[in-house]
Formats: C-alpha cells, structure tokens, sequence
C-alpha cells in the first residue's frame, strides 16, 4: 500500500516503487533529502529491473526478426 505512511523499506512498497519508479519531482526532492546512497541504491534496484525487462524484449525481438528473415 502506498500512501504517506509507506516507507521503501517495506517490502511491498519497494516492490511497487521498483516497477514504477519515480516521477521526476520525487526523484529531485530525493537527491536534495541529502541521502545520496540511499537513492543510489533504489535507482540501481530500479534500473536493474528496467534492463532485464529490455533484455526479455530484445530476445524475443531477434527471435521474431529471425522468423520474419528468414520467410523473406
């Protein structure tokens, strides 16, 4: 549950917040918190997911061109 009593540490919130992210108030209220490894650590959790996500893609992405080449 998000709200104002959530805190990232929670693991549903952290689960929730790294499939989102953060819109881009947020994420400069918490680079000027002044907690610069804290947010270090959520945006590489963050962006660790985003690049498996890519990564899924682009391998079912050369899957499906491999297909389509080879039809032509």
């Amino acid at each position: 549950m998000l709200g104002p009593e959530a805190s990232y540490m929670q693991d549903d919130v952290r689960f929730e917040t790294d499939k989102i992210g953060f819109c881009k108030e947020h994420l400069q209220k918490m680079f000027t918190y002044g907690n610069p490894l804290g947010s270090s650590l959520i945006l590489e959790t963050h962006l660790k997911r985003k690049y498996g996500e890519l990564k899924k893609e682009m391998k079912n992405y050369k899957k499906v061109w491999t297909i389509y080449t080879i039809i032509l």
